[in-house]
């Protein structure tokens, strides 16, 4: 099984043969792969690599690696039952998937709850802020946030922040008002004071 596969012609220059175990993924000539493999991919080539009528020394540290992939598997689902999360958490479980060379969808809901996260976590710093919230503060975290996927924490804290946006833009206009009216009275005493 393991020599059987046909390999797979190149497709530009400075590639070899497929590997071995997936024919469809290019090597570079220094025997690399281009794309990691996918997990599954990691148990058929340990399948085959068992099958084969010689000893292969590394057998042991493959089979290490895809007992680590299946635990960083388990412990990032439960992270993403446990939401809403710390956005360190997540980065922390990016970075550990990242190491494996092996290819986890894992990692792409991850860097999304991550981005989520970090978003909440930069509204909760900005609304406890002992300061006041600007205007200039929370437009950006509006925008920021209208770019994320919609959840119910999302939701909560976009609601938030856009209460305050219109209070903070109703008051804005008020004290506009008010600093016309009292330009416009200083100039009319002004004219009463000359006349």
């Amino acid at each position: 099984p393991f020599l059987s596969h046909p390999p797979s012609t190149p497709t530009s220059p400075g590639l070899a043969h497929g590997c071995p175990c997936c024919p469809h993924r290019p090597l570079l000539e220094g025997g690399k792969t281009l794309v990691k493999l996918t997990v599954g991919e990691l148990r058929i080539f340990i399948e085959q690599l068992q099958g084969l009528p010689c000893v292969v020394t590394q057998i042991q540290e493959v089979q290490e690696l895809l007992e680590e992939v299946e635990k960083f598997q388990t412990q990032t689902q439960a992270a993403l039952k446990d939401l809403p999360a710390n956005s360190q958490e997540f980065r922390q479980l990016i970075e550990q998937g990242q190491q494996y060379g092996v290819e986890l969808p894992e990692i792409a809901k991850l860097q999304h709850e991550a981005r989520q996260a970090e978003w909440l976590d930069q509204v909760r710093e900005t609304l406890a802020a002992s300061g006041r919230v600007t205007l200039e503060l929370i437009r950006p975290l509006i925008e920021a946030g209208s770019k994320l996927a919609s959840n119910p924490a999302v939701e909560k804290a976009m609601a938030e922040l856009q209460e305050l946006l219109t209070i903070s833009e109703r008051w804005e206009e008020k004290a506009q008002i008010c600093l016309e009216a009292r330009y416009q009275a200083e100039g009319g005493r002004e004219g009463q004071v000359r006349g």
